[in-house]
């Protein structure tokens, strides 16, 4: 029996160094920092409503999904925010023409949370799932007249290629609160070729292009089933490298706060 304990020993210390053995980062570096910034106080508090249109610039149809949320977003007075999240088959890369590649991570993800639809199509604050173009309009109305429960402040930093973002969330009633905040950056005023009908625009003016999650689209905790009073206040921070294809003087920052039911119910776009 001894002539096997030594065999035995070897074996079992070879399996514990191939079990420590980890390929590749499986954990993921969060962007979370340990700052703060003094917001202002707020008194005048604007009910907000959350854009996510699918869209691609490979898509015939897409420029009219553009135009209602430009026309949407004219005619609600600065209440709605809109990210024009690019994925799905007419979002990728084809040819020598249609070199841009607007696609990102965390809208792929959203797509297909979705069940990958046609496009152009939305989700309106995420509530009674993917939306037609001509039902965008009445989906913004009914949101914007739900009370609002909290409101979010954002400030953001740019300083040697890096971006710090504080999003701050406060209670404006008492009660339990179940509430996450996913933060995007967003870009506009890119120009970039975009189909339209059987013709390819080479100049067209992209907007509201979400190029980056701070955040997964389901945002992170801010407050876990906690009782709260009105006037409570979270505040959370994100630091982020800046990539050399954005303009910095178009980006734009969109927080979103979610509730339980994984609906949309305040934004806010710096």
């Amino acid at each position: 029996m001894k002539r096997y304990i030594l065999p035995i020993i070897l074996i079992a210390s070879l399996l514990l160094s191939a079990c420590d053995k980890v390929d590749g980062p499986y954990i993921k570096e969060s962007s979370e920092v340990s700052e703060t910034f003094d917001f202002p106080k707020r008194t005048d508090f604007v009910k907000r409503v959350l854009i996510e249109e699918f869209t691609g610039h490979r898509c015939v149809n897409c420029p009219m999904g553009h135009t209602e949320v430009k026309n949407i977003m004219a005619a609600n007075n600065h209440k709605v925010v809109a990210v024009a999240v690019h994925a799905g088959f007419f979002a990728g890369t084809q040819s020598s023409v249609f070199t841009t590649d607007f696609t990102t991570e965390v809208g792929e993800k959203l797509y297909a949370k979705f069940g990958t639809p046609s496009v152009p199509s939305a989700v309106v604050n995420r509530k009674d799932g993917v939306k037609p173009r001509d039902e965008w309009a009445s989906a913004v109305t009914s949101g914007l007249g739900i009370t609002q429960d909290i409101d979010l402040q954002i400030h953001k930093v740019i300083k040697d290629n890096k971006l710090t973002v504080y999003v701050q969330a406060e209670a404006l009633t008492d009660g339990d609160k179940n509430v996450k905040v996913g933060v995007y950056i967003t870009e506009s005023k890119i120009i970039a070729p975009q189909k339209n009908g059987s013709a390819t625009i080479s100049d067209y003016e992209h907007n509201h292009v979400l190029r980056k999650g701070i955040t997964d689209y389901e945002g992170v905790t801010y407050w876990n089933n906690e009782t709260v009073t009105k006037g409570t206040l979270k505040q959370k921070a994100f630091k982020v490298d800046i990539k050399p294809e954005w303009n910095v003087n178009n980006l734009h920052i969109v927080a979103f706060a979610i509730n339980s039911s994984g609906e949309i119910i305040q934004a806010e776009e710096i």
